[in-house]
């Protein structure tokens, strides 16, 4: 399990609360609009009011510290730790799982 997400029984739906329940982190839209393609992709929807995509189209302030052709790291708004930056892939996908090896080895 995650620590994001714990082993056990699903969690409530997205911006749903439940009295005595976790607070559940919800996805951005964008996560929420998944296609049915094969590969797992996200599609477009949601894309615009995405910070992480607004960040790459450089619409919305962030801190770059690297960038290439398949991802972007900046350093968080709202860092826990002196450092904390967040590794970011430019396109959207499902879940860790259905996004492609050669972009997620990038990630770790």
């Amino acid at each position: 399990g995650s620590h994001l997400r714990p082993d056990g029984p699903e969690p409530p739906a997205e911006n749903e609360r439940t009295a005595g329940q976790q607070t559940v982190i919800s996805t951005s839209p964008c996560a929420a609009a998944v296609d049915d393609a094969a590969d797992g992709r996200v599609g477009d929807r949601g894309v615009e009011s995405c910070v992480f995509c607004r960040i790459i189209r450089d619409e919305a302030p962030a801190f770059k510290l690297y960038e290439d052709d398949v991802c972007i790291c900046i350093l968080d708004s709202h860092p826990l730790a002196p450092g904390h930056s967040l590794i970011i892939p430019k396109r959207h996908f499902s879940s860790m799982e259905a996004t492609p090896p050669h972009v997620s080895v990038l990630l770790l």
